[in-house]
């Protein structure tokens, strides 16, 4: 019996991973989080912000999309509760989740990655092993053990 996601990461966890997927998850999230603080300093300096959320608030598309939005970021806050042993902690980026999007997640990204990496040959500068049980789990989770 058990749970399913667990059974699936501790097969995940036997096969090695590749430092290209290491690399893939960190460009994403540098991209993510270097476009996302762009697009918002430009909104911020270009923008009006209340006459705008006025403005998308009265369309229904514009709170479909906001609804959309939010659920997606309660979703991603509910892995970061998850992952961080530290409630406070993990209360921090829930709140800066809520207040400053998808920037946050992909600097949350960013802080699993280093977290679940290890380097490969020895060397600090080298290619990365991504250990997907850390990378979901957190840095503290018990290894699971053969379902």
């Amino acid at each position: 019996v058990g749970c399913p996601l667990a059974r699936s990461l501790a097969r995940c966890s036997k096969r090695p991973r590749s430092a290209m997927q290491g690399r893939v998850t960190l460009l994403v999230g540098l991209t993510g989080s270097l476009l996302m603080a762009g697009v918002i300093g430009w909104a911020l300096a270009e923008g009006n912000g209340s006459q705008q959320v006025k403005t998308l608030l009265g369309m229904p598309w514009g709170i479909v999309s906001l609804v959309d939005l939010y659920v997606g970021f309660t979703i991603f806050s509910l892995w970061i509760c998850h992952r961080e042993p530290n409630k406070l902690y993990a209360a921090v980026w829930v709140f800066f989740m809520m207040t400053l999007g998808n920037f946050t997640s992909s600097l949350y990204v960013l802080k699993a990655l280093v977290e679940s990496s290890t380097p490969r040959s020895g060397s600090a500068a080298g290619p990365v092993a991504v250990n997907p049980q850390r990378f979901w789990l957190g840095p503290d989770h018990r290894e699971l053990q053969s379902l």
